[in-house]
């Protein structure tokens, strides 16, 4: 569906939209690091959190020791889920 157009309007669009994408995909690929370091960040800071309590207060809230790391990095990634479901999501 390419058309040929003789509207300078969009002749001039399409030419300026191309740089863009090319400048957001060199962004994306720059940020990709950072946001890699930022998430092991925020799981190991919970999973600090997470070791920081006793085996009664884990275990009122349903987490075995041994499962902290994973339900760390559950939480993380599935902020809005219930990480203790985590298991299931393999």
């Amino acid at each position: 569906m390419n058309q040929r157009t003789d509207n300078p309007f969009v002749i001039a669009a399409s030419a300026l939209a191309e740089p863009y994408l090319a400048l957001a995909g060199i962004v994306r690929l720059l940020t990709w690091p950072l946001r890699s370091i930022a998430r092991a960040y925020r799981m190991r800071r919970t999973a600090l959190e997470l070791e920081s309590l006793d085996a009664r207060t884990l275990r009122d809230i349903g987490i075995e020791r041994m499962s902290i790391n994973h339900i760390a990095r559950a939480a993380v990634d599935h902020p809005s889920a219930d990480p203790r479901q985590a298991a299931t999501w393999r």
